[in-house]
């Protein structure tokens, strides 16, 4: 990449629905508007994938926020042949001017499905899954226990 800009806020989104996560890179905002008004491009840039498997969690609350907003999803997998922990936590914006999606991804590298999906809600429902199929989008609706 030789992309030159004021660069104030990225996302790691994945734009295609195709499991791997893209790049998007806003320029200008406040910076342009302060110099001339110069007009500087937006860069996407399009990750085309590979073999690796992957896994994305859409999180509903009912209880919770709607948006699950401080729920924590943990995923376990075999990857590589050693079982490995991964965890995301749903927030709104991270920085200046930059939102990030509410959907947990997961990169599993060679693993042929999740042996463990726990979803810890803000309202303190733990939900977990077991036995999980990768390359997927699911989507988890927070319920209360039985």
């Amino acid at each position: 990449m030789n992309d030159l800009g004021r660069s104030p806020a990225a996302s790691w989104v994945d734009y295609d629905n195709d499991g791997f996560l893209d790049l998007f890179v806003t320029n200008g905002g406040f910076w342009a508007q302060n110099n001339g008004g110069a007009l500087l491009t937006n860069f996407l840039y399009r990750n085309n994938g590979n073999s690796n498997n992957w896994l994305t969690i859409k999180l509903v609350g009912t209880i919770s926020n709607r948006s699950a907003i401080g729920a924590k999803v943990r995923v376990q997998a075999r990857i590589r042949g050693k079982t490995m922990w991964q965890v995301r936590q749903i927030f709104g914006g991270d920085s200046q001017s930059n939102e990030q999606p509410h959907d947990a991804h997961f990169g599993l590298g060679d693993a042929t499905n999740v042996d463990l999906v726990r979803i810890e809600w803000p309202s303190g429902i733990v939900q977990t899954m077991t036995n999980v199929a990768v390359k997927q989008f699911l989507t988890v609706v927070e319920h209360q226990p039985r």
